[in-house]
């Protein structure tokens, strides 16, 4: 069983991986449906190698997918 201060430690790393601004707006940006990586690059004016960083995390933690279409990735 998961003490609680095991279980507190493991929120408190989610919701700090979750915070950073340029998550929380690809969070947004997602809401209303699937986009791509250059399509939220350019939503956001943050450079692709930047936004597919930060997907890479988010998909980590299960809070995003993506499926390919040849060589985009939505």
């Amino acid at each position: 069983m998961i003490g609680l201060d095991e279980k507190f430690r493991r929120q408190a790393e989610y919701l700090k991986m979750l915070a950073h601004p340029i998550r929380l707006a690809i969070i947004d940006a997602l809401k209303d449906g699937t986009c791509c990586v250059n399509d939220v690059s350019e939503l956001l004016h943050v450079s692709q190698p930047n936004i597919s960083q930060h997907l890479a995390i988010l998909r980590r933690q299960r809070i995003v997918d993506y499926t390919e279409d040849g060589k985009r990735r939505c």
